[in-house]
């Protein structure tokens, strides 16, 4: 009997703890959170009809801003309501034949240093130019739930065509695990991406797999890291065309949570998928198939 109990100690030292991994925002604190958006399309095959009109790289965007927020209200269910404004902001690339060029310093009075050419030719792009210089000048008002799964509010500093892949903290990753974890121990998730194609606006479903990965002292904080894979996949027609789509990709993303503070100091995405679109063709009758690479990378870091 005493032989069983020693193996059973043995058996429990060498278990490592679960935790569970939960947002615990404060009401009244304060902390400086860091985002960056980069999107490429690169064209693979072109329909003859198109070539000269478009380039091989048509989409190409980096985006990168810093919010500053203030927790101003929890919930008793965890949730927590934030309010932020822009410090700054940063876009550049290009979006088919016209450049992308924004600049926000809210310490400055002038927030657009791209030309003002009001009478662009373009008036997609300038859609785009507005819409960053707008939610720029707006309070970032959002609600963030035990998971991390963020909720942005109506009328405030909304991404835009930036959004999509804010609707989580934890990056592509999507919420926390809903139990417990451990060392070894994974769960799934699955979110849908809205992004911008050659051929109108495409529904990316990203189903990912992600696992406990390690824990750490790091300065004196516990830290657990989350490492995911990623896989993609063609979700439902965004466009009101008739487009016949297959997607295949995947990508890779990491998370540092840290365990006290219940809040991620980092985490960082890759994501590319291969785009094949078949839809009619405008010029006469028949079909044209454009084949596309799509890389999204996103990040997020939360200061103190």
């Amino acid at each position: 009997m005493k032989q069983i109990w020693m193996v059973a100690l043995i058996f429990s030292l060498g278990q490592e703890e679960k935790v569970e991994l939960r947002y615990g925002f404060k009401k009244g604190e304060t902390f400086p959170l860091r985002l960056r958006y980069a999107l490429n399309v690169k064209l693979e095959q072109l329909p003859e009809g198109l070539q000269g009109i478009l380039s091989e790289e048509p989409i190409d965007i980096k985006f990168e801003g810093v919010v500053e927020v203030e927790v101003t209200d929890v919930a008793g269910n965890g949730t927590a309501s934030l309010s932020g404004n822009w410090r700054t902001a940063k876009a550049s690339g290009h979006v088919m034949v016209n450049d992308l060029d924004f600049a926000f310093d809210s310490s400055k009075e002038k927030g657009d240093k791209a030309k003002k050419k009001e009478e662009m030719d373009d008036p997609g792009f300038m859609d785009m130019q507005d819409q960053l210089n707008k939610m720029v000048r707006l309070p970032l008002k959002f609600s963030v739930d035990p998971l991390g799964k963020v909720t942005l509010a109506e009328g405030s500093g909304r991404l835009g065509a930036l959004e999509g892949p804010f609707r989580s903290l934890n990056g592509l990753m999507g919420p926390l695990p809903r139990n417990k974890i451990g060392k070894g121990d994974t769960w799934k998730e699955k979110i849908h991406l809205e992004m911008p194609g050659v051929a109108g606006n495409i529904d990316l479903v990203v189903t990912t797999n992600n696992s406990y990965d390690s824990a750490e002292k790091v300065d004196g904080r516990d830290v657990v890291t989350i490492k995911s894979t990623f896989t993609v996949s063609a979700g439902e027609p965004v466009s009101d065309l008739n487009i016949t789509l297959k997607i295949e990709g995947e990508g890779e993303g990491r998370m540092t949570f840290l365990l006290q503070e219940g809040r991620p100091a980092k985490s960082q995405s890759l994501l590319k998928a291969r785009v094949n679109a078949v839809l009619p063709n405008p010029g006469g009758d028949g079909e044209m198939e454009i084949k596309a690479v799509v890389k999204i990378e996103t990040g997020h870091d939360l200061g103190k």
